[in-house]
């Protein structure tokens, strides 16, 4: 089997693992208390808000790859809901930034605590040597999404230089 091929096939097998970990451990989660009127994409505003506290709506639809009329919509959404809350920076009375409120932050920490009991549970039943290489292995998963970000960060920093020029 040529390297390309072992790769992809490797790769398959990681994605089925991936979602037979996913189905088994979310069969046994109990529901989380979420709005039943959240979607997936405010959610995932959340969930970036939380780790860029003072984030503006712009520097959101660049996270998310999204359009900012997308974006206003989302935020106009999720403040209705008490999810999020608007600021008016100190510096620059412009700006808008955003923050969790404390009903959504209650809300991801009940979600994750959760998911983390159930990892727990799994990871707890590892040998310390599988325990290590899964350390070492998650760890390097790490370096090269940290090395991703920087190179699509350093992307878009060059592709404004030259909308600029």
């Amino acid at each position: 089997m040529a390297a390309t091929d072992r790769v992809a096939e490797l790769i398959r097998q990681l994605r089925e693992h991936d979602a037979a970990l996913h189905e088994l451990a979310t069969r046994h989660l109990p529901p989380a208390t979420l709005p039943s009127d959240l979607t997936l994409r405010q959610l995932q505003v959340l969930v970036v808000v939380r780790g860029r506290p003072g984030i503006t709506g712009q520097e959101l639809s660049e996270s998310l790859h999204v359009s900012t009329p997308t974006i206003s919509g989302l935020v106009e959404r999720l403040v209705g809901k008490d999810l999020l809350a608007r600021h008016t920076d100190t510096t620059d009375r412009r700006r808008i930034l955003l923050s969790l409120t404390e009903e959504a932050a209650a809300m991801l920490l009940e979600m994750e605590s959760l998911g983390e009991r159930v990892r727990e549970q799994v990871i707890s039943r590892l040998s310390v040597e599988e325990l290590s290489s899964l350390v070492a292995v998650t760890g390097r998963l790490r370096e090269v999404a940290e090395e991703l970000a920087q190179e699509q960060e350093l992307a878009q920093e060059q592709a404004k230089e030259q909308e600029q020029a």
